[in-house]
């Protein structure tokens, strides 16, 4: 009778500790009009959902359910949705977080349309995968702030704007699951702070890009620069610009011809590797290909982040 108790115990334990190990994926599919998700889910799903796809529309308030009402969320496909405006008190504004300057933004803000909002995401710390979409233009001011779990953003090649702090403090440490985002080089301008300690890996700059204060403060995981330009950026106006970087691991690329002049400009100088591409069709990216409309193969390889990130 001892034995068969102590079988039993050993057995429930290793059933708890299995399922400790393996937590369990609940996966749930929207279709909505704007402001509609808190009501396309019950109390539970929202308490349990761990990936979401929203196809329809979505506004501030949808981000907002997403953000303070689902614990769980850790992968979102909002790839299929349209973002239009919204105006009221309902929105992904926080009044109170001291030690933060918002500007003139306060509860009764103005939601622009394809925007994903400001502060979205904040502090969605079990938030790991995230495909925003197609029709999206600006990414918002701290709107993945504090996200210590993202690994993959798939940012589509219609963004042109990403916001202050944008992916502050997203100090993910994985050396088996690095994080995996690609700036396009559709993107003409980084807010201050933007980056500031993400793990990047690769970042495409146009020629008409411009790059605030401390955009890539502490990227010093970054791989590749691509540069769109002959004519090299002052950096001397911000000491921190490549603050951190690994200037022996990181290559930088430029325009066949510019390799002098950025191997002879302050800041720039200090890559080690500097190799000149044909930029006449420039490299298609990891998020270029995502933004073209294949679905099918979006679908493949966004599926496979999510097995690689969820493990469900």
């Amino acid at each position: 009778m001892k034995n068969t108790v102590l079988i039993s115990l050993m057995l429930l334990s290793s059933f708890v500790s299995a399922q400790k190990a393996s937590p369990r994926t609940n996966t749930k599919t929207v279709t909505i009009e704007a402001g509609g998700l808190s009501d396309a889910l019950s109390a539970k799903e929202k308490q349990t959902v761990t990936n979401l796809k929203v196809v329809g529309a979505i506004d501030a308030r949808d981000f907002k359910i997403m953000r303070d009402n689902m614990p769980q969320l850790k992968s979102l496909d909002i790839s299929r949705v349209n973002i239009p405006s919204y105006a009221g008190e309902m929105g992904t504004y926080i009044e109170d977080l001291s030690g933060y300057a918002f500007g003139s933004y306060d509860e009764n803000t103005t939601y622009l349309e394809n925007t994903i909002p400001l502060m979205a995401f904040w502090g969605c710390g079990n938030l790991t995968f995230i495909n925003l979409p197609l029709s999206v233009e600006i990414i918002g001011d701290y709107a993945f702030k504090g996200c210590s779990s993202l690994t993959s953003v798939i940012i589509p090649s219609s963004v042109q704007k990403i916001g202050v702090a944008a992916f502050l403090d997203c100090f993910y440490e994985d050396e088996n699951n690095k994080p995996s985002l690609i700036i396009p080089s559709s993107v003409t301008e980084i807010g201050e702070d933007a980056f500031n300690g993400y793990l990047l890996t690769k970042i495409n700059i146009s020629s008409t890009t411009k790059i605030s204060k401390d955009a890539f403060f502490s990227c010093d995981h970054l791989t590749s620069i691509h540069v769109y330009s002959n004519n090299p950026e002052n950096l001397d106006i911000d000491d921190n610009f490549f603050n951190h970087i690994n200037y022996t691991y990181c290559t930088l690329y430029v325009p066949i011809g510019a390799k002098n002049i950025y191997r002879s400009t302050k800041k720039w100088e200090n890559f080690v590797n500097i190799v000149e591409e044909n930029q006449s069709n420039k490299p298609v990216n990891m998020v270029e290909e995502y933004s073209k409309p294949k679905l099918e193969k979006r679908e493949q390889i966004q599926n496979k982040f999510r097995t690689k990130n969820i493990g469900g």
